[in-house]
Parts: structure tokens; sequence; C-alpha cells
């Protein structure tokens, strides 16, 4: 199976799971609202260290006669790390070039940093779109005084990003509960930024929600939905919003993408003996 995408037919629907690359994050310094000991002890129970490689995926889907992609990774907003996307999507048989339409779920780095390479955009014929609250903090430019210090690079990120597009007239922003392009609708989870939005794919009575960065490290957010991490705007309410949506899913058996677990990216949450959940990838067999 190759290392940097996956297929996957759903209905009439084609959903290419793609590989941007990772990004190294220390579980200790990333993870929020459990005490210290708790991250290490489940750390631990999973057998991982506290220094992680967290992969990146973005998501093609195409129905025949459009391709869409949600997301963008990282771009070069990590070094040789990530930034690999077009790399995947060539692999995959898709030109950037080619797409048709952009959905970015959230205004962060490892979502929308990927519309540019080397300060060009990378989707020349597409329409990039933005959850409209996003848009409305962090392209104002007074938007860096509404938040803490430790999220005002977002905005410097957001502008080189999604800049370029916006100046072609090629943004478009979106809201919660609409159909942003057909075959794609959005459901609000705000909290992570205040235009988090997860993306529902639907065909032929089949569905699969992409979660994004619902979860960020598999290993203490599954068991323990109360923990956030740092990169969230609203802490309490995304935690709230993790763990409604690990729940609506494990009880609805709809298949879930994850942007940062690792291939195949898709599968199911199930309910934990004891509490809390569990990640159940989709066997390679399933992918074609």
């Amino acid at each position: 199976m190759n290392s940097g995408f996956r297929h996957l037919r759903m209905g009439a629907i084609r959903v290419t799971v793609l590989c941007d690359g990772t990004a190294m994050r220390d579980a200790r310094e990333i993870i929020t609202r459990i005490k210290l000991a708790e991250i290490e002890e489940l750390l631990g129970m999973a057998g991982k260290p506290a220094m992680l490689e967290l992969p990146i995926h973005a998501f093609l889907v195409e129905d025949g006669s459009r391709k869409v992609l949600v997301d963008t990774g990282a771009g070069d907003a990590h070094g040789d790390e990530a930034g690999q996307l077009r790399e995947s999507m060539l692999a995959a048989g898709t030109d950037p070039a080619t797409v048709d339409d952009v959905v970015v779920s959230h205004v962060h780095e490892d979502h929308c940093g990927g519309l540019v390479k080397d300060g060009a955009m990378l989707f020349p014929r597409a329409t990039i779109h933005v959850p409209g609250r996003d848009l409305a903090l962090f392209l104002d430019p007074d938007g860096p005084s509404r938040v803490g210090a430790e999220h005002r690079p977002t905005f410097d990120m957001a502008r080189r990003t999604i800049g370029p597009y916006q100046q072609a007239g090629r943004v478009r922003g979106y809201g919660f509960g609409t159909e942003v392009v057909p075959s794609l609708r959005s459901v609000g989870a705000p909290g992570n930024t205040p235009g988090y939005s997860q993306l529902v794919v639907e065909s032929e009575g089949e569905r699969l929600v992409l979660l994004g960065d619902t979860i960020d490290i598999a290993e203490i957010q599954l068991p323990r939905p109360d923990a956030g991490v740092v990169f969230e705007l609203e802490p309490a309410e995304a935690s709230a919003h993790r763990r409604r949506s690990l729940e609506a899913a494990a009880v609805g058996g709809y298949l879930v993408g994850l942007g940062h677990l690792p291939l195949p990216g898709i599968g199911h949450v199930r309910r934990r003996a004891g509490g809390g959940y569990a990640w159940e990838p989709l066997p390679e067999s399933a992918f074609d």
C-alpha cells in the first residue's frame, strides 16, 4: 500500500486520504486540562514516548465532476517534516492545479498552510471556502488584539496563505450547517477556533464525517476527551464538542476521518470499557 495516500470508494464518491507529512510534538507541552501525571500515565499505557510524531492529512473528495480538497496540510510551517501534499496528490493521480474547491475546516497552519508553495497559489483554479467566523477573526487587522499572544502567529500565517486567494477574489466564507459544496456539509464545532467546522460527506446512504483536529493525540484524548491542546482558543468549548462528537460517532457507527492519526486515517470510534473511546481504523483491504 502506498505510504502517501489511500483511496476509498464510498457510494458514488471517491475519498482519498493524502499525507502531508508529520509534526513532532511533546505531549507534555501541548496537552492541557489534565495533570502531567495523567498525561504520562496514559502515554505509558499506550507504550508511547512523550515526544510524538503526529501525522498531518488532507482529504480529497471526488464525485466524478468536481474535485474538492478538505484542508491542505502545513505547507512550509513545519520545515522538512511536512509540506508533502503536492507530491502525495500527484502520486495519487491528481494535479493540484485541477482542484475545483478547497474547503478549510479552520484557520490553523496545519490545515491551510499548504494553500501556497514558495509564495504562489498551489490551487490556481480553486475557490477557497473558509469558515466565515475564522475569516472575521484571522483576516481582521485588529484581530490580534482579541486573542492571547500565543495565538497571534496565526494571523500572519492566515494573511500569507489565504491572502493571495482573497486578493484574486477566490475566497468564500461559509457558515455552520450549510452545504459548502455539493456532497459536503458543515457542522459547527467552535472552540479550537471560532469557525471550527467538521465536514460531512454523504453518498448513497453512506456517511463520512471529517473531524479534523477533534483529536490531536489519540493516546490521550480518546480515553480522556476532556484533555485539550494549547492551540485551542476556547479550551472548555473545544473539549465539550470533542466529547459530543466522539459519542455521536460511537453511537451512530458512521465512518470518521481524523487528520492526525496514522494512515489510513479513516475508521470508526468505539466506546471503551471503563469510559472514553477507542479508534478502530478501516483495514487496508477496504481501500483501493
